[in-house]
């Protein structure tokens, strides 16, 4: 069974080393993952301060557990005092949460993604982080944030039932309950049928118009474009056209949120360079802001104010201005000089066939289904508004 570790962390233990109450600190679980998709759920049970500090920390296995996290390379934490992600990871991100609330923790330790959810809330995805960060194993953390009060927060690793459905694709952090998928079948006309709303995966591509390069600063600086998707994208590819031979850090912000959604340094070769990222879904209700971190930024001259055609061949993607920033930070300042030449490869999602399916014995199985008969017992012959009428065959 899955608890909070006794010998590794700082508080006390109760409720079957399942709740830790302590002020600043944390403890660990006694389980750390290498691979897979886990989901638990922890319960901020009291605390004597207002507003509370409990806190939830993901990070490697040598993670401090101790005061002074805020500071460790080993780890970030969600604060339910302010909503921010502190540690390694220093962003704003989603909601604050009190006493009362439950924090749902997925991991996706194969991407490397981390999302939190508040009361069945997705808070947003924090993309790729795991693997930009720490050294697996990863394991969680729970505990609080200040010296003044004494939190207590309970997980559920997944030993009793979850207050929120485990999403799909997900298992419980113990191993013991699995996400449902629906499997109900119909029986129609002596066949087992589902109904299936398929989706169909489409590539796109979006270039920006190419032209001459001039240099935008040789300082370090970070240079990115406001841009905004009129569909909801998977990114698989970035291409870049460097004027310069050197390292520079790509960077993807949420420009409401300002959280950096993902970070990947990429070696430059002078002209274009394509780089691969790891599957980022960016939304057509958000905007983002897209670039680099580095010296010897190049990018197209554009005369202000610029037009959409200056920059974009197609109508998938809406540019409308270059922020700066003088260091690898959040970029606040917007500019209209020149634009660094960009192209998206990327994938979306359509609606494709939908209806019914007949489902043979193999795929009944596979359905969990196994024990239904191929000639069934009884057969719907008769239907009326409100009950249904059955005839023994």
């Amino acid at each position: 069974m899955t608890t909070v570790n006794l010998g590794q962390g700082t508080g006390t233990l109760s409720d079957d080393n399942l709740s830790v109450s302590v002020s600043n600190g944390i403890r660990i679980s006694t389980e750390s993952k290498v691979s897979g998709k886990w989901y638990l759920e922890v319960a901020y049970t009291s605390d004597s301060s207002n507003p509370g500090y409990g806190r939830i920390d993901i990070g490697e296995e040598s993670m401090m557990t101790g005061a002074g996290a805020s500071n460790s390379t080993k780890q970030f934490f969600y604060s339910a005092n302010n909503g921010i992600i502190s540690g390694i990871l220093k962003t704003a991100y989603g909601t604050s949460w009190k006493v009362g609330d439950v924090v749902g923790v997925l991991l996706d330790i194969n991407k490397g993604d981390v999302e939190f959810t508040v009361n069945g809330v997705s808070q947003g995805i924090l993309l790729g982080v795991l693997n930009q960060y720490f050294t697996l194993p990863i394991n969680i953390g729970l505990g609080g944030a200040s010296s003044g009060g004494t939190r207590k927060l309970t997980a559920n690793f997944g030993a009793t039932p979850f207050q929120y459905s485990i999403p799909v694709g997900y298992t419980s952090y113990d191993g013991n309950q699995k996400s449902v998928v629906g499997k109900s079948l119909v029986l129609h006309d002596g066949e087992y049928k589902k109904y299936i709303d398929k989706k169909e995966i489409q590539d796109g591509l979006i270039s920006m118009v190419d032209g001459s390069l001039a240099l935008s600063t040789a300082s370090s600086v970070t240079r990115a474009l406001h841009v905004h998707f009129d569909k909801d994208i998977t990114l698989k590819k970035v291409s870049y056209k460097a004027g310069y031979s050197n390292t520079l850090g790509f960077r993807i912000y949420n420009k409401n949120t300002k959280a950096l959604l993902y970070k990947k340094n990429v070696a430059m070769a002078k002209g274009y360079n394509t780089f691969t990222v790891d599957d980022i879904k960016l939304l057509k209700d958000e905007d983002y802001l897209i670039g680099f971190y580095g010296a010897n930024i190049y990018g197209r001259t554009i005369t202000s104010p610029v037009a959409l055609s200056d920059l974009v061949s197609g109508t998938n993607l809406t540019i409308y201005s270059r922020y700066d920033a003088s260091s690898d930070t959040f970029p606040t300042a917007p500019v209209s000089t020149t634009y660094p030449i960009m192209k998206f490869e990327f994938t979306i999602e359509i609606d494709g066939e939908i209806g019914w399916l007949t489902v043979e014995g193999n795929q009944i199985a596979e359905q969990g289904m196994d024990s239904l008969r191929s000639i069934p017992e009884y057969k719907a012959v008769e239907f009326d508004p409100t009950p249904m009428i059955k005839k023994e065959q």
